[in-house]
């Protein structure tokens, strides 16, 4: 049996059964939405694939209780982890993360051994780049995404959250010189009023939790990534989780002056290396 299928049908059928309950016809829920009564019939019969902003809408529109609202999440959630692990794209996922970024004024982001992706130098992103299997075409793309993500940093109607364990201020896939040029960006951002750089000493520690690498945007969307893949999240109670481990890690990074502190002395560190050279 085709699993889309099969949650195509349960979707059609439930918004068939709910538009009926509210006495609406097929032409009269596409006026409500905005669009065609043929669209109507075909994700009634299954044979149209949702969008979760789509089905939101659906749900609002036919005042679906809320265990409907959370069969549906249930089977949004299922789909999309079958689709991520049969069709997982890196550029894919680039594109993405640029749409939502884009459409979301406050992001907050953590990063474990790394330096986020829209606080890297081009250097420090082309030397990651190029320890994975890419062609010239591929890394082009992947910078290229980069760059754009990148620009919205100095929209100062957005606001910026970032949270880094000190040992990504070392980690040097670049080398030395690139290093120092890479921790003088991120120094760049610690006093930007819509910019918070927030730096975990290593004396600190980390919360006694299960976590990986992860973006909040606006308090409505998680995407948790791991090696290979992303999670995308929705749920209500699993994004609070995700905002109390934010919170968590909050209290024990440092910012501002204490940040800055950091920042220098990592940069010091590969300043003393690159003169024995």
């Amino acid at each position: 049996m085709n699993p889309q299928a099969t949650s195509g049908n349960y979707v059609g059928k439930t918004i068939r059964d709910l538009r009926l309950r509210q006495h609406l016809t097929g032409e009269q829920l596409a006026r409500h939405i905005g669009i065609s009564q043929s669209k109507i019939s075909r994700i009634e019969n299954g044979s149209v694939k949702l969008q979760p902003s789509e089905i939101e809408n659906l749900l609002n529109i036919l005042e679906a209780p809320l265990i409907i609202r959370q069969q549906f999440q249930a089977v949004i959630n299922d789909q999309a982890s079958k689709t991520r692990s049969q069709k997982f794209n890196p550029l894919e996922t680039h594109r993405l993360a640029h749409e939502r970024e884009r459409a979301t004024g406050s992001i907050k982001i953590v990063s474990i051994t790394m330096l986020p992706v829209l606080l890297q130098t081009l250097s420090y992103r082309q030397a990651i780049l190029s320890l994975r299997r890419l062609s010239e075409e591929e890394r082009a793309e992947r910078l290229t995404y980069t760059l754009k993500r990148q620009e919205l940093l100095w929209n100062k109607s957005r606001q910026f959250h970032f949270i880094f364990v000190e040992t990504a201020l070392y980690s040097t896939p670049a080398g030395s010189v690139a290093q120092i040029a890479q921790l003088d960006r991120i120094r760049q951002f610690v006093d930007l009023p819509h910019v918070r750089i927030g730096v975990i000493p290593l004396q600190a520690g980390l919360p006694t939790i299960e976590f990986c690498p992860f973006c909040i945007y606006g308090e409505q969307l998680v995407v948790a990534l791991d090696i290979e893949d992303e999670h995308v999240i929705y749920d209500a109670e699993d994004i609070n989780n995700y905002l109390q481990v934010f919170a968590s890690l909050e209290r024990i990074a440092q910012y501002g002056h204490n940040a800055a502190e950091l920042i220098d002395k990592a940069q010091e560190h590969f300043r003393v290396i690159c003169s024995r050279v």
